[in-house]
């Protein structure tokens, strides 16, 4: 019984220490900085508390929205292993089908979700290529579930960011969690 209970003290004092060590590598100021810096915009608290909120950004290659909500649901997973998230991916997919519909895009292609590391958080990333007014466009969405609330990036760029867009799209976040926005 000691045995278990010291191997599971061991345990977990080498998670706690791997749990420093990101979070160390993770800090602010240990990321080397993009060249396009993202502004923040307002904040939209949405009537349905279900829906959480969303704080827009803007780069000079485009802009992006993150929205922060819980959707009634208590109990997510943290990370990308819940698996409603895949129902919150359909729907990311669904709203773009809506959009081609609408006629705002046109030549709509996604890619399948992949697993991304964004400023040392995974999530689950869709990259797209349309066109908006006759004009190229690409972007991404990401969705993982932060501090018990689903956290979705989507981004659109009318030009080629010089980092590439997933590099964008970890900077929007970044930006987000600095400066205090997603509070």
């Amino acid at each position: 019984m000691a045995t278990t209970a010291a191997k599971l003290g061991v345990l977990m004092l080498l998670l706690a220490s791997a749990n420093v060590a990101v979070s160390d590598e993770c800090r602010p100021e240990a990321q080397s900085p993009t060249e396009s810096a993202w502004v923040k915009g307002d904040r939209h608290n949405f009537d349905d508390a279900d829906a959480g909120f969303s704080v827009g950004f803007r780069s000079p290659h485009g802009m992006g929205t993150i929205f922060v909500y819980d959707a009634g649901i208590s109990d997510w997973a943290a990370g990308i292993t819940d698996p409603r998230l895949t129902g919150q991916i359909d729907e990311i997919k669904a709203g773009l089908q809506e959009m081609v519909r609408r006629g705002r895009y046109s030549d709509l292609n996604v890619a399948e979700a992949v697993v991304r590391q964004l400023f040392c958080r995974e999530f689950l990333l869709l990259t797209l290529t349309a066109k908006q007014d006759g004009r190229p466009v690409q972007g991404t969405a990401a969705v993982a579930v932060m501090e018990g609330k689903v956290v979705k990036l989507r981004t659109s760029f009318y030009s080629d960011p010089p980092a590439g867009i997933e590099a964008e799209t970890a900077a929007l976040l970044r930006e987000a969690l600095t400066s205090g926005a997603l509070e």
